[in-house]
This record gives C-alpha cells, sequence and structure tokens, in this order.
C-alpha cells in the first residue's frame, strides 16, 4: 500500500481509451498507453479519476483496467529487476578480468605465490561486495503504486468502492470531497474518517470548481490529520493552500492544477497529479527529477516549454483534447468518449496538430 513518503513526483490519471464505435473498453490502448507512461518514469498511476471518465466507467470495468494496469506494473518492475541483474552480472565479469589481469601483473612484477593470492583474495573480497550490494539494490525496486478513484457523494458507496478497491490490490485511494450535496464541514471530515476507516491509504482530492464546495483550511488540515489519510491532490485555483499546508508542516500535497505545477512545487508541493503528462511524459518526470535535484531554473524551462501544451489541453473539457492527440499520435485507436462527453472541435484539433509531441 502506498506510503506518505512514496506521495511524491508525478503521478499520471490514465485516460480510459474506448472503441470508436461500441464504447466498450479497448484494453489493447489502454496496454499501450500504460506501458509508454511506465517507459517515460512515472511515480503513480491513477485510474478512474476525472482524466479516466470517471462517471461513465462502471465498477466491473474500473476492476478490468485496474488488473491491466498491476500486471503491466509487475511486468515493469521485473524487467527492471533483470535488467539490475544483468548489470550486476556484467559488472562482475568486468572485476574478475581486472583481478586477474592484477594478479598477472602481480607475479610478473615478482611476487611470490602466496602475495599473488593475497592480492587475489582482496580483490575477491571486494568484487563480493560489489555484488552484494548491487544485489541489495535490486531486490529493493517497488511497483510504481496505482491508486484508483472511489470518491463520491455518498459515503456508503465511496466505502463500498474503497472495501472493493482494497480487496482488488489497489495501493491507495483518490476521494474526491463530496459534491452537490454540500455538507457541512463537519460532515466533511466524517466523511473522509468514514472512507479511511476502510483500511486502504486515502488521497483527498479537493477541486471546489467541480464540487461545488470548497473547504476552509483547517478542515483541510483535520482531515489530513485522520490515521489513514495520506496527502491531498490540490486543485484549487492558485498557490494559497498548497503554501499553507506547506508552511504548517502538512502530509504530501500533489499539484491538480496543471498550469500551476512549478509554481505549486516552488511553494512545497511534493509533486503533481497531472493530466496533461498522459503526453510528453517523460518531460514531465525530467522536469520533476530537475527540480528535486536542485537545479530549478532547468526545471523552469522545461515548464515553460510545456505550458503552452497544457493550455491547449485545458481549452475544452478533459480528456477529450488528450484523447484526440493520444489516437492522433498512435498511442490510443480512438479519441471516442462516452455521453455526456463529446469530441474537441475543429479549431482546436489544428492548434494541436500544430503541438509537436
Amino acid at each position: 500500500m502506498l506510503t506518505i513518503e512514496e506521495l511524491r513526483g508525478v503521478y499520471v490519471p490514465i485516460v480510459t481509451p474506448f472503441d470508436a464505435v461500441s464504447e466498450e473498453l479497448a484494453l489493447s490502448d489502454f496496454r499501450r498507453q500504460l506501458a509508454a507512461l511506465l517507459a517515460a518514469g512515472v511515480d503513480g498511476l491513477v485510474i478512474n479519476g476525472t482524466t479516466g471518465e470517471s462517471p461513465t466507467v462502471s465498477q466491473a470495468e474500473v476492476a478490468l483496467l485496474l488488473a491491466e494496469a498491476q500486471s503491466a506494473v509487475a511486468a515493469a518492475a521485473a524487467a527492471q529487476r533483470a535488467e539490475r541483474s544483468t548489470q550486476t552480472a556484467q559488472a562482475a565479469q568486468m572485476a574478475h578480468a581486472a583481478q586477474t589481469a592484477q594478479t598477472a601483473q602481480a607475479v610478473q612484477a615478482g611476487q611470490d605465490a602466496q602475495g599473488a593470492q593475497a592480492v587475489q583474495a582482496e580483490q575477491g573480497a571486494q568484487m563480493a561486495q560489489t555484488a552484494q550490494t548491487t544485489q541489495h539494490t535490486g531486490s529493493a525496486i517497488r511497483p510504481v503504486p496505482i491508486v484508483v478513484g472511489t470518491g463520491t457523494n455518498d459515503t456508503a458507496e465511496t466505502v463500498r468502492r474503497t472495501a472493493r478497491a482494497a480487496e482488488l490490490g489497489a495501493d491507495a485511494a483518490l476521494v474526491v470531497t463530496p459534491y452537490y450535496n454540500r455538507p457541512s464541514p463537519a460532515g466533511v471530515v466524517a466523511h473522509f474518517r468514514r472512507v479511511a476507516e476502510v483500511g486502504l491509504p486515502v488521497i483527498v482530492y479537493e477541486i471546489p470548481h467541480r464540487t461545488g464546495l470548497a473547504l476552509p483550511v483547517d478542515t483541510i488540515r483535520e482531515i489530513l490529520e485522520l490515521e489513514g489519510v495520506v496527502g491531498i491532490k490540490d486543485s484549487t485555483p492558485g498557490v494559497q493552500l498548497v503554501t499553507e499546508l506547506s508552511r504548517l508542516g502538512s502530509k504530501p500535497v500533489l499539484c491538480g492544477e496543471d498550469s500551476q505545477w512549478f509554481a505549486a512545487l516552488c511553494c512545497g508541493a511534493a509533486g503533481g497529479m497531472l493530466a496533461s503528462a498522459n503526453v510528453r511524459t517523460a518531460q514531465f518526470t525530467g522536469l520533476f527529477r530537475s527540480f528535486a535535484a536542485g537545479q530549478t531554473a532547468e526545471a523552469k524551462r522545461a515548464f515553460d516549454e510545456l505550458l503552452p501544451l497544457i493550455r491547449l489541453l485545458f481549452a475544452e473539457p478533459n480528456p477529450g483534447p488528450l484523447k484526440w492527440l493520444l489516437a492522433r499520435e498512435g498511442v490510443i485507436g480512438s479519441d471516442a468518449m462516452r455521453l455526456p462527453m463529446t469530441g474537441i472541435s475543429a479549431r482546436l484539433q489544428a492548434e494541436l496538430a500544430a503541438q509537436r509531441v
């Protein structure tokens, strides 16, 4: 399960591809998109978020998507371990060749057999230590966490969905603030307390322009202090919330407003949960690595390059622009969405086509 320490970096809410005719899940497209994201070094995946068209995806379909993601993540981790094992073997071979050469040189230099054996023994010990260290590092490879959107405006239903996600092996649940019915702050806290009692780590999703409810900072802090809540996706306008939570020593905050991501990082965000990272994913992960390494100017340049595309991707309702661009690039077979979502305008298509992805 997801830990507080792992809630950092680039988490991608993945699109849900549909067949252009039947509108059924296009699982082969989903596998292709998963492979591309994992190859680009994402730190986490989110299934059944808003970008995944959660309102029109059934719970049975969520289970299928989660199973596909788990298979892809396991395969990627196994490939990493195999690569690490190959690197260890190659390093051992190189060290053995160097050891043999150095022993031969020692004999040629006139050392007696006992001296040469001592040199060989010392080098052998160094090789063994190197191999052990590398093997330990390889065994520490952890699969990319998978987060499942389970939030609704019905606490009992949210609990059921979260419990089901836990049974299916999700690493965490993304739980949106209850929408439409506009509960009191006390009701929202009680909602998250009940969901967190399921035992699956909870990421709070605060997005007032969709829920119609903007929580006070004190209420958010109270929710974040609940056992089982590991952090928050902040999709509020501006950076006031992340700034205040960072100042007060909060659990991790992931920026959910893509165009504010760099500013949020500078204000203390631990990363981002970014729909736009479905494309140019390696640039997003590279940006975060640069920022985390203290290379702020390089990260800012990378963000400035991404910003025009980010703005276009939200020029019309998400995930329409993303799906159109992914289909154009051949990652998914169709930009189909289920009603009431519809395709993007011809004008936006032309603007996106001018972007180099």
